[in-house]
Formats: structure tokens, sequence, C-alpha cells
């Protein structure tokens, strides 16, 4: 999940010796707010260089930052572009807005439901509607019905061992 992504990115630039101020995080912004689980860390960097963190989850970010509504240079280097979480830079909440609003893809519309309510209200409720879109998604039906196949499957094999 994120935290092992994270502590693998935060602990790379200790044994690189390459300055994480040149650094800013521009996916798993919602992970550290804690609204949404990330299976990935997108990062931006000044000289655009893919770097190899050790794994694949954590990678150069080359297509958000074109929509972003300022330039790679501002959202690593202006401090009006960025926070800090747990030593490391996070591109701010408007600025992941814009790009979502822009871009379009996937979660980003659900994304952008939640980014609106972090902005305005500095924290986000979940409401009993987003818990049961989650419900409804068929990845969560997907994921618990092959669960239950495989707990029937072990037991008619255990139950057709002791038959013989």
């Amino acid at each position: 999940g994120f935290n092992t992504l994270f502590s693998q990115y935060s602990n790379w630039f200790t044994s690189s010796g390459v300055s994480k101020e040149d650094f800013t995080l521009i996916g798993g912004v919602l992970a550290v707010y804690g609204v949404r689980e990330s299976s990935d860390i997108d990062y931006i960097n000044k000289n655009n260089l893919e770097y190899d963190f050790g794994n694949k989850q954590i990678e150069l970010e080359t297509k958000k930052n074109q929509f972003a509504s300022v330039g790679t240079d501002e959202m690593i280097y202006n401090p009006n572009c960025y926070f800090y979480a747990y030593g490391q830079k996070f591109v701010i909440l408007n600025i992941l807005r814009a790009i979502k609003e822009k871009r379009k893809k996937g979660h980003d519309e659900e994304d952008v439901i939640m980014l609106n309510e972090l902005i305005e209200n500095g924290k986000y409720n979940e409401s009993l509607f987003d818990t049961l879109k989650k419900i409804i998604r068929l990845s969560f039906w997907k994921r618990n019905v092959k669960f239950i196949l495989l707990k029937i499957r072990f037991v008619i094999f255990s139950i057709l061992k002791k038959i013989k």
C-alpha cells in the first residue's frame, strides 16, 4: 500500500544522495489525507529524470503535470504550490484538483468531489452515497465472490478427502 511505497520513496533519498528538495509528489496526496488508498506514487523533479526507487509503483509523472494550472518548477520550488507531510513535498490540493478537473480519467470525478470538500472544510466526510458507490463497484463484488468461491472449494475438497 501507500505507506510501504512512501517509506521506499523517503528512504531512497538517504541512500542516493539526491536532494529531496528537487522533488514533489503529485500522486498519493489523497492517501496522505487518509481519503483514499493509493497503489502508486507519482513524483516530478527539476530535471524530469526517472530514478530507480526499487519499485515500479514509484514513478516519474509525465502526464498529470500537463494538466496543472502551474508549471513543474513552480510545483517543486514555489512554497505556495506544495506542502510538507512526513518530511516530503506534496502538490497542494488546489493544483491536484485542477489536474483532475482537466484530465477526467478513471476516478478523477470522485476525487474532485473529495478534493472540494477537503479544500472547503479541511476534512472529508464520506457520505452514505459514497459508501454505497464503493459497495456497488464491480471490483468489490469480484474480490468478495472470488474469496467466497475459494472458501467453498476448500470446504468441498475437505469433504471429498474425508469421503475417500
